[in-house]
């Protein structure tokens, strides 16, 4: 509860909560269980900003905790900085399995993305845009590479 901070509704009943407290919560639940795998479908779906970067945080202590953590989302942009495997599915078939850079590298990222309804992620866009020869994952590496960049 502490982790996704819901301390305050420790004790309410989950109907009366909104959604996003109420998805929250569930997730919160899930990690409570402290199970060796952790599977999210869309986690970060009507949670505002405040909400996602507390998701992100708790996802990463799962992460630091060897835990696996499967999320299914359409949100690159969310999770890109916590994936070491990135499976993408179009009308039920993979057409994508492997790591970050090995996506970033493909000649043929865009169709893969279209295909399957995905948006290049933000960070990637802007990278191009600058031309980094490597794609970050989070705004920490992309501020790291920017830096790099811009030393004498």
């Amino acid at each position: 509860m502490r982790l996704l901070n819901l301390q305050e509704i420790g004790f309410a009943h989950p109907y009366d909560l909104h959604p996003s407290k109420r998805k929250l919560l569930t997730i919160a639940s899930a990690i409570a269980m402290d199970t060796p795998i952790a599977a999210l479908d869309e986690p970060s779906g009507g949670l505002d900003s405040k909400q996602r970067k507390l998701l992100r945080i708790a996802l990463q202590t799962l992460r630091e905790k060897k835990k696996t953590v499967i999320i299914v989302s359409h949100d690159i942009d969310q999770f890109l900085g916590l994936c070491d495997t990135i499976v993408i599915l179009a009308a039920g078939e993979i057409v994508f399995y492997g790591g970050k850079e090995e996506l970033a590298a493909r000649p043929d990222l865009r169709t893969i993305l279209r295909r399957s309804g995905l948006s290049l992620p933000v960070l990637w866009r802007m990278a191009r845009v600058l031309r980094f020869e490597v794609m970050p994952s989070t705004a920490e590496e992309f501020a790291t590479l920017l830096l790099q960049r811009e030393a004498p």
